[in-house]
């Protein structure tokens, strides 16, 4: 029978392509994978059905075999969501190495007005990106953000906030934000290796604060070769303190910040640890969640992201690529991120012939661009294949 798991991320190599839907069959690990990239469906494909599924395939059409799939949600519509950065400013009382809006100066940069903010919301939410994350610099040192989010509030936008925790959060702002993440690492640390000041009081403090006004709360933790052996403390940290981690993995071109950078071995026992013993969330992988496929990473398309000056981006990973201001020249901008997407569709990439291609979506696309190419392969490609890997002997061993 056919058997589906809908939830996860991820593609591979394109064998056959149906005529009126996005949908591929794939061979991964001597099975036949079918994926609706429409939704992120992945189902298995027996002998007995794969007749049906070739004719779907070949044809447009197949009366047993859409039957077959409708059985099993295969065609249920994604929500399909979509998430815009938006970083409200440059300033920011510390200086963490590999920031990604980290900027020479930052502390002398104007910020943006509210008016053009305003309008960037504004533009966000009539293009679809109803999720915004309110990121900086560190947002709280802007005075008027209680307006900004409750105007985003207002258009009933699902609002992530991101700050370092290091200033106390008014219940004004915190009734209007559906998330609140708070970059730590270690709260036991007053300060951490990358040069963040720890205030484990306050950082507590907000959390209690979210949980009473019904806003959800999690820790981010970045994980780098630094500190990439101390996963279960962090764990067990959280535990303590009774609040949900994620994880991020430290990537900056900036040569001083090399000795950072994870090393395969590392990123290998990384996965291992992400799929049998740690519940964290790594690099939106979750062993807990569900396999899904997808063609890309979603930059340019499910994510973009905004700077402090206004200018759009691809994600808020690659602000070096300037697609336009959408406070000033909006049309244009929007315009500059469509070619931007068509043309990184058609890029040529060293991932094409890999198996675990369409789960994966080829990793993080920012981290190939800082290493030369938007084709050239995640310098992290080993976390992933290393996962997949695992992946596959979980299912079919």
């Amino acid at each position: 029978m056919l058997r589906l798991s809908i939830g996860f991320y991820n593609i591979l190599v394109i064998k056959k392509e149906a005529k009126s839907l996005k949908v591929e069959l794939h061979n991964y690990h001597n099975h036949k994978i079918l994926c609706n990239y429409d939704n992120g469906a992945v189902a298995l494909i027996d002998e007995e059905n794969l007749p049906y599924v070739n004719e779907l395939i070949d044809t447009g059409k197949s009366e047993i075999g859409e039957e077959r799939l409708k059985e099993i949600g295969f065609f249920e519509q994604s929500e399909g969501r979509k998430q815009a950065y938006i970083h409200v400013t440059h300033h920011c009382n510390m200086d963490c190495v590999g920031c990604y809006s980290r900027v020479s100066n930052r502390n002398k940069e104007n910020d943006m007005p509210l008016e053009k903010i305003i309008k960037i919301i504004d533009e966000l939410y009539d293009n679809g990106f109803v999720d915004l994350v309110i990121s900086g610099g560190e947002p709280m040192l802007r005075k008027d953000l209680e307006n900004i989010v409750h105007y985003a509030k207002s258009k009933s936008m699902n609002i992530l906030l991101i700050t370092n925790g290091s200033i106390d959060i008014p219940d004004s702002i915190l009734c209007d934000i559906d998330i609140l993440s708070i970059s730590l690492d270690n709260i036991e640390e007053e300060y951490n290796y990358l040069g963040r000041r720890i205030d484990k009081d306050m950082i507590l403090r907000q959390f209690e604060k979210a949980k009473a006004n019904g806003v959800l709360y999690n820790g981010i933790i970045t994980i780098s070769n630094q500190n990439i052996d101390k996963l279960n403390e962090y764990y067990q940290m959280s535990i303590k303190y009774e609040f949900p981690i994620t994880f991020s993995l430290f990537y900056s071109k900036d040569e001083n910040a090399r000795e950072y950078l994870v090393t395969d071995e590392k990123l290998e026992e990384l996965a291992k640890s992400n799929f049998e013993i740690l519940p964290g969330l790594i690099e939106g992988i979750d062993p807990l969640d569900e396999i899904c496929c997808k063609r890309d990473c979603g930059a340019a398309s499910r994510s973009i992201s905004v700077d402090a000056n206004g200018n759009l981006a691809p994600c808020h990973f690659m602000h070096d690529i300037n697609l336009g201001n959408l406070g000033e020249d909006s049309k244009d901008a929007w315009e500059n991120l469509k070619k931007f997407k068509e043309d990184l569709d058609n890029t040529k990439s060293e991932c094409s012939n890999c198996e675990h291609y369409f789960l994966c979506g080829r990793g993080c696309l920012a981290r190939s661009h800082s290493s030369g190419n938007f084709g050239f392969k995640d310098p992290y490609c080993n976390f992933y294949k290393t996962y997949y890997k695992l992946l596959q002997r979980e299912l079919f061993e």
